[in-house]
């Protein structure tokens, strides 16, 4: 007996035509926000709120990688200021000239700056040996600065300049310690400057032994009495060549900073007055 040939032939189930889709249906099936809530709430508490902490911290991970380097290559773009450029002394105090070794007041003040004429009544001047004053014989050079009862300023509540000019007052072996600066000074000069719309600006130059105060002690000395008669504003010490800080009180601002062995304190009762007195300043 013959057999048909197609009753030979395997049958085969049809297919349907979006078979190969159905992965994909089903894990957009799985991913139904319905469906999400249902399989959270069947994980136990505990373990449903680690699984949020772990996402929530890679989340944050990656977004902070983001940030950081979105910042990065804007820095590199822009080449921006790094560290030691940012704490750069301004006025380009750098590149600023010393008084000569032997340098009486015409010298160390000059006369006459761009804004500014000295008024030479003024000047006063102490040099150890020379000025009737006792010579420090020891020095403690940590000494907590305080603020004591100070001569009667060239400006009024100037501390910080009568605080610097009060180290030719220092003597360790005294009872009763006038000096503000607990630190000896090899020499001291101040004057009053006048502008021509008859503004003061008081200038204090010193210089001090370096085996006796260097000049970031002094510098620090100085700060410690700026917070505390009135407020620091921008300050670096002890980090590049010049040393500088700005301060004030209610009626008052200084600038002072340390070059090559010197300390120098300018104030003003305007701040604007102050900026170009110190920018026109010799050294």
């Amino acid at each position: 007996m013959m057999h048909s040939t197609s009753a030979a032939k395997v049958r085969r189930p049809a297919s349907h035509p979006d078979s190969a889709r159905q992965p994909a249906y089903r894990v957009f099936d799985a991913l139904r926000p319905s469906r999400l809530m249902h399989s959270s709430n069947r994980v136990e508490r505990r373990k449903r709120w680690t699984i949020v902490i772990i996402i929530a911290s890679l989340v944050f991970l990656w977004s902070l990688w983001a940030l950081s380097t979105t910042l990065m290559r804007q820095v590199r773009a822009n080449n921006g200021a790094f560290l030691m450029d940012a704490l750069q002394a301004p006025f380009n105090l750098t590149d600023r000239m010393s008084p000569a070794v032997s340098a009486a007041y015409m010298t160390i003040l000059p006369l006459q700056t761009d804004i500014l004429l000295l008024n030479v009544a003024s000047v006063e001047t102490f040099t150890p040996g020379v000025t009737p004053v006792v010579e420090p014989v020891a020095v403690d050079p940590i000494a907590d600065p305080v603020v004591a009862t100070l001569p009667a300023s060239t400006l009024q509540n100037d501390l910080l300049g009568e605080c610097l000019w009060s180290a030719g007052l220092y003597d360790p072996a005294a009872q009763e310690q006038l000096a503000c600066l607990k630190l000896p000074a090899a020499y001291l000069t101040q004057g009053l400057y006048e502008d021509a719309n008859g503004a003061a600006i008081h200038v204090v130059a010193a210089q001090f032994k370096p085996e006796l105060a260097t000049t970031m002690q002094v510098m620090n000395a100085l700060k410690a009495v700026a917070d505390a008669v009135g407020r620091t504003g921008n300050y670096v010490i002890g980090v590049g060549a010049v040393d500088y800080f700005y301060s004030s009180t209610p009626d008052l601002y200084s600038f002072t900073w340390a070059h090559n062995g010197w300390v120098y304190s300018i104030a003003s009762p305007e701040m604007s007055q102050l900026e170009k007195a110190v920018q026109g300043f010799a050294y």
